[in-house]
């Protein structure tokens, strides 16, 4: 029976570690890329980070609420394989399918990709630690 309290505590480090790679990876290495892009996306004091909150919070309970729902067996092993997986599809989505349609840099787009692959990996390692049938 999954334990609720583990399964909370996991999407709020999820979340946390979410914000903090999305501070290295959009704040940090995509930086200068994002304000060359101005108006196209924009400006960061323009940026609505409630909306931001709020879809990565959504992202957070789909990510953990499929894994605790949907996936049998939990383990190490499939925690990760989950989370990859997650991630690859939701990557190639946002960064690839992106430049497919929106005259985004190359480097953007893989910047998304890559960068959101990573953050869903490590936290497959939160849900491999917290989550457990």
């Amino acid at each position: 029976m999954m334990n609720l309290k583990k399964t909370a505590l996991a999407a709020f480090l999820i979340f946390v570690l979410w914000t903090l790679m999305d501070f290295v990876i959009h704040g940090l290495i995509l930086a200068e890329t994002y304000l060359r892009l101005v108006p196209l996306i924009r400006a960061p004091a323009e940026m609505k980070l409630a909306v931001v909150n709020l879809v990565m919070a959504v992202n957070v309970l789909c990510f953990v609420g499929i894994y605790t729902a949907w996936i049998g067996g939990k383990s190490p092993k499939r925690a990760l394989s989950y989370a990859g997986v997650y991630g690859l599809a939701s990557g190639v989505t946002m960064g690839l399918g992106t430049y497919a349609a929106i005259p985004i840099p190359q480097v953007l787009a893989w910047g998304w990709f890559l960068g959101y692959w990573l953050e869903c990996i490590a936290a497959g390692g939160i849900l491999a630690w917290l989550v457990k049938e």
